[in-house]
């Protein structure tokens, strides 16, 4: 299992990646949307396609649960 070093430098690439799209101009939905399928076809190669609708969508709810406590401290990362 990943550590949370792991974890920390891989939301630091993409959060960075996601800065540069929207710094160049790209609407914060899109870069949303290019993000989704990434994992999406990530998972994709890893699993059956309604085992990653399952997994998308668990990390959504999770995500919704985060997301006060995401505002009240912004260092949260995982």
């Amino acid at each position: 299992m990943s550590s949370d070093e792991d974890l920390d430098l891989l939301m630091d690439a993409v959060s960075e990646h996601m800065d540069i799209a929207s710094q160049a101009g790209v609407p914060a939905d899109e870069v949303v949307d290019v993000v989704m399928l990434a994992s999406a076809r990530f998972l994709i190669d890893k699993m059956p396609v309604e085992q990653v609708l399952v997994v998308l969508r668990k990390a959504c709810d999770d995500l919704q649960l985060r997301m006060p406590q995401m505002k009240e401290n912004p260092e949260v990362k995982h």
